[in-house]
């Protein structure tokens, strides 16, 4: 573990060129003084967790770099399921890192399918714990990558979060890496899933029906309906004034 005054990284392998690691930024963990975290390795150099409590509520995050081979990721996806089984609230489990495969043609450039075994496999386990890809979701049939390899490009890195968790997220996003990495970085935000009561939401429209042409010509037609009430009005009042 190595510390700072505003960082604290931790990694699962003495070697700062290989494994996985948290960074942790300590202004944003000062009122949770007790108990920070805790940092379990489950395959050195492959597979950690860390159980950090933030807004009240205890979070389970796990960071994985599975391997290239087939044999590999089947082993490395096996013990991670056996993990799983342990963890104290798996509706708090957030699970991110380098996958090295995708379960969706959509993920690759040019398209294609992965390893049948390794992506069952994956999927099997996302769907036993409920875990939802958070950036897939939110965009549907968009086409973005992390990777890229020669003229291939591909999303093997991902967030996954329990539906409980991602109804409190937003902005999930891929964002150039700054040259410190040859993957681009998948990015969201969180907030508090238990936040105070300020009252009765504020209804709005949502920015796709506003820009819908049917919807907008009903609207001008209703205001322009509501002008011509409003004079009216008007040159009746004026008319009264003058009786």
């Amino acid at each position: 573990m190595k510390e700072n005054t505003r960082i604290t990284i931790i990694s699962n392998n003495d070697d700062s060129k290989a494994g996985v690691a948290f960074i942790i930024n300590n202004n944003n963990m000062k009122e949770d003084t007790e108990n920070k975290w805790n940092h379990t390795i489950i395959i050195k150099e492959r597979v950690s967790t860390i159980e950090i409590r933030k807004n009240e509520q205890d979070y389970t995050i796990m960071n994985v770099y599975m391997p290239n081979d087939k044999k590999g990721k089947i082993e490395t996806i096996n013990k991670i399921k056996e993990h799983m089984k342990t963890i104290k609230n798996p509706n708090n489990l957030i699970i991110t890192g380098d996958f090295n495969f995708v379960t969706d043609a959509l993920d690759r450039s040019p398209p294609h399918k992965d390893n049948n075994r390794v992506s069952e496999s994956w999927t099997n386990t996302t769907s036993e714990h409920k875990l939802i890809d958070g950036w897939r979701e939110s965009n549907k049939l968009e086409r973005q990558f992390t990777y890229k390899q020669g003229k291939s490009l591909a999303r093997i890195d991902r967030i996954y979060a329990t539906r409980k968790i991602y109804e409190s997220t937003t902005e999930w996003t891929i964002e150039e890496n700054n040259r410190i990495s040859d993957h681009q970085i998948i990015t969201t935000t969180i907030y508090s899933m238990n936040p105070p009561y300020i009252g009765k939401e504020l209804w709005k429209l949502d920015i796709e029906t506003i820009k819908w042409n049917p919807f907008k010509n009903w609207i001008r037609k209703l205001l322009l309906e509501t002008e011509e009430k409003m004079n009216n009005t008007k040159n009746q009042e004026t008319s009264k004034v003058e009786i």
